[in-house]
C-alpha cells in the first residue's frame, strides 16, 4: 500500500516537473520571439509579430505592433510633404546626393528640373488658401502621373517643385520637361485661374558636379524661363 502511494507520488512529481518544464519552454520561446521582434524594431527593421500563445505575451506583441505603426507614421511625416504627399526638402536632398554619387561612379547622366507655378498667387488672393492647397495637390498628382516611378518628385515649399531624373540625358530631360509643361496647364479642377508652370533644366555632369551647384544652375534656368515669358522650359547655360 505504502509502496503504491510512493509510486503514485513519484509519477505525479515527474508529471508536474514535465508540465513545469513545458510551460517554461513556452514562456522562454515567447520571450525570445518578442525580444527579437523588439530588437528588430529598435534597429529600424520591418516589424513582424511572431506567433504567440500566452495571453500576456499577445498583449505585449500588440503593443509592439502599435509602436511599429506609430514609428512608420513619424518617419513618413518627417520625410514627406504633408499637403501633397511628395518627398519633402530633407528627403529630396538625401536621396538626390545618393543618386548623384551613384551616377558619378557609373558615369551616368542625371537631370534636374526645377518647377515654379505661374499665377499661383492669384489663386490664394481671389479664391482663398483652401483653393490654393487643392491646386497644389492637383499639381503633385499631375507631376507623379507624368514621371517615371524611378524619378524623384519633391515639393521644396510653396509652389516650388523639383524632379530628379536618373540616367537621363539632355534630350530625354527636355522631353520630360515638355511633358510636365503640358501636364501643368489649365484647366484645373481646383481653380479657375490660368495657372501654368515654368521649368529650369540642369544636367549632371554637364552643368555642375555637386548637388548644390546643380540646384543653383536649375534655378537660374528657371528664372530665365520666367523672364522670357513664363510657361516654358529653359536649359542651364543657354540664356
Amino acid at each position: 500500500m505504502l509502496r503504491g502511494l510512493l509510486g503514485a507520488g513519484v509519477l505525479a512529481l515527474l508529471a508536474g516537473l514535465g508540465m513545469a518544464m513545458w510551460v517554461a519552454l513556452r514562456v522562454l520561446a515567447t520571450v525570445h520571439a518578442l525580444n527579437t521582434a523588439a530588437l528588430n524594431l529598435h534597429q529600424g527593421g520591418a516589424f513582424q509579430l511572431p506567433p504567440l500563445q500566452l495571453r500576456e505575451a499577445q498583449e505585449v506583441g500588440q503593443a509592439l505592433h502599435r509602436a511599429a505603426h506609430a514609428i512608420e507614421q513619424v518617419q513618413y511625416m518627417a520625410n514627406h510633404d504633408l499637403l501633397t504627399g511628395l518627398a519633402n526638402r530633407g528627403l529630396f536632398f538625401e536621396v538626390a546626393r545618393q543618386r548623384l554619387e551613384l551616377a558619378r561612379r557609373q558615369q551616368r547622366p542625371v537631370a534636374l528640373l526645377a518647377l515654379d507655378l505661374d499665377g499661383f498667387k492669384a489663386v490664394n488672393d481671389t479664391e482663398g488658401h483652401a483653393a490654393g492647397d487643392s491646386l497644389l495637390k492637383e499639381v503633385a498628382e499631375r507631376l507623379q502621373a507624368s514621371c517615371r516611378q524611378a524619378d524623384l518628385v519633391a515639393r521644396l515649399g510653396g509652389d516650388e517643385f523639383v524632379v530628379l531624373l536618373s540616367d537621363s540625358d539632355a534630350h530625354q530631360a527636355r522631353q520630360t520637361g515638355d511633358r510636365l509643361l503640358a501636364a501643368l496647364a489649365p484647366p484645373w479642377t481646383a481653380s479657375t485661374q490660368a495657372v501654368t508652370a515654368s521649368v529650369g533644366l540642369a544636367l549632371f555632369p554637364d552643368h555642375a558636379q555637386a548637388l548644390d551647384d546643380l540646384m543653383l544652375e536649375a534655378d537660374r534656368a528657371l528664372y530665365a524661363a520666367k523672364g522670357n515669358g513664363k510657361s516654358r522650359l529653359a536649359v542651364a547655360g543657354s540664356a
